[in-house]
């Protein structure tokens, strides 16, 4: 993102070098909602009866913060915004620790 803003502020600009940027940075943000929803979502993260207070709990809390990544990952898709990047790692910082429960990593 910060190349990109570079890149768009340079006279005369380079639209290639900037384009290539351009598409980097949504294929990288694309990966990721695609790794969050076809491997987490479809594959890891087990449906989870709501009767079983502490498992549902953390189930809610891994999708909440799954679902939290996809949108930062749209948001920086969408923008050159620094910020949300930062949501983006925040987020994906949050969902350790309901995802790594039972491990001791």
């Amino acid at each position: 993102m910060k190349k990109i803003v570079e890149l768009s502020e340079e006279t005369p600009s380079n639209y290639n070098q900037l384009v290539r940027w351009v598409v980097n940075k949504e294929e990288h943000a694309k990966k990721t909602q695609e790794i969050v929803s076809q491997y987490f979502v479809h594959q890891r993260i087990k449906l989870t009866d709501s009767s079983e207070k502490e498992k549902y709990n953390r189930y809610i809390q891994q999708l909440t913060t799954l679902h939290e990544i996809v949108v930062y990952a749209m948001k920086a898709k969408q923008s050159t915004n620094l910020e949300q990047i930062e949501n983006l790692r925040k987020s994906l910082k949050a969902f350790e620790k309901p995802y790594f429960h039972t491990h001791k990593h």
